[in-house]
């Protein structure tokens, strides 16, 4: 009786130690975000690809940023997200963007038109959004394509104005 007692003990003593070492789940709240709410408004499918810029350069889109003409079904990190779907799996991330993101830091989105995935991506690009953690917070982590009003004085290529024209007749 007594070696069940001892063996209980230690196996309570054991299970202790072990939770404190327990890596804790991450958590959101409004201070702390592993993900994007990205929603396609669009009446066709989207692929949608979700990266930090570490680089930012006066003006990024033309200093780094290139095609690759490859057709949009061979990008490996490239998601596809149907009309009226929203999805924050694609954004997810390790670490919170609040922690990732710092000065002169962005996240990078970049948005390609899914209805013709054969098709290279320089024929499919639709935006590509460049957006500071102040940005992320000013939609409260909510984006949309095509670009809703509250996006409306973000950094993206082609501007606001050119993209909703575009969405209306693509």
């Amino acid at each position: 009786m007594k070696k069940i007692y001892h063996t209980i003990i230690l196996l309570a003593m054991i299970a202790t130690i072990l939770s404190a070492f327990k890596c804790n789940p991450n958590y959101e709240d409004e201070s702390h975000h592993l993900k994007i709410l990205f929603e396609n408004s669009w009446k066709k499918p989207i692929y949608m690809d979700c990266s930090f810029d570490y680089r930012w350069e006066r003006n990024p889109f033309e200093n780094y940023f290139h095609f690759s003409e490859k057709p949009m079904n061979e990008y490996p990190n490239s998601n596809k997200i149907l009309p009226g779907e929203t999805n924050s799996e694609i954004t997810k991330k390790f670490e919170y963007y609040e922690a990732q993101i710092q000065n002169g830091d962005s996240v990078a989105i970049i948005v390609f038109d899914g209805q013709q995935p054969d098709k290279k991506d320089s024929d499919c690009f639709l935006v590509y959004y460049l957006l500071s953690i102040k940005d992320l917070q000013k939609v409260n982590f909510h984006l949309t394509y095509p670009p809703n009003e509250n996006m409306k004085n973000f950094h993206m290529k082609p501007s606001y104005e050119e993209v909703i024209r575009q969405s209306q007749t693509r």
